[in-house]
């Protein structure tokens, strides 16, 4: 049957059920593509996007706190005021100056 290219009753009846299938398929997404989505879909999809975007920009910049960024944690600051705060104790009297923001930026 293969070696003559030819189906038989049974065979050509299943292609024609598939194809009767597919052209469904087929009137079916073109229904689809033709019809309006609300506007509301549109804008709600692009508040979420806009969401989702938003919570991984936080992510990059809160994941590495002490690249001495904007929003990163000021630990030469801190360092700063715990060592005068350590000479103090121990009764220095030239003690290193704070550590003032550049820009309105603490580092």
């Amino acid at each position: 049957m293969f070696r003559t290219k030819q189906l038989n009753e049974l065979e050509s009846e299943h292609m024609a059920v598939i194809l009767n299938d597919c052209i469904k398929e087929q009137g079916s997404c073109e229904r689809l593509k033709t019809f309006p989505f609300p506007r509301q879909y549109a804008y709600f999809s692009g508040v979420y996007v806009w969401i989702l975007l938003t919570m991984e920009q936080v992510g990059d910049s809160s994941e590495d706190p002490f690249s001495m960024g904007l929003n990163d944690v000021p630990i030469s600051a801190i360092c700063r005021d715990i060592e005068i705060e350590l000479l103090e104790i121990l009764g220095e009297i030239n003690l290193p100056e704070k550590i003032a923001p550049v820009a309105d930026v603490l580092l």
